[in-house]
């Protein structure tokens, strides 16, 4: 849900193929707050509890950007 109270948000990935994704969140200033390896369609995802908005990228092997969300944490 967005927005986004607690400290993880659960993402569901559409993809029928997973190999290689990898996700990173982004603060506000650019910053990289939390990143991973995606092992499973549905995941969860550690977000700082701090109010503001973060940034959720899906990147594949190759470092493209493949999906993105923007997320509201209150």
């Amino acid at each position: 849900p967005n927005p986004v109270v607690g400290d993880f948000v659960n993402v569901t990935l559409s993809e029928t193929s997973i190999e290689g994704l990898q996700y990173k969140v982004f603060d506000g200033s650019g910053k990289i707050v939390s990143f991973n390896s995606i092992d499973d369609r549905n995941f969860k995802v550690e977000i700082p509890s701090q109010s503001q908005v973060y940034f959720l990228q899906i990147l594949d092997q190759s470092q493209r950007v493949v999906g993105s969300k923007a997320l509201t944490v209150q």
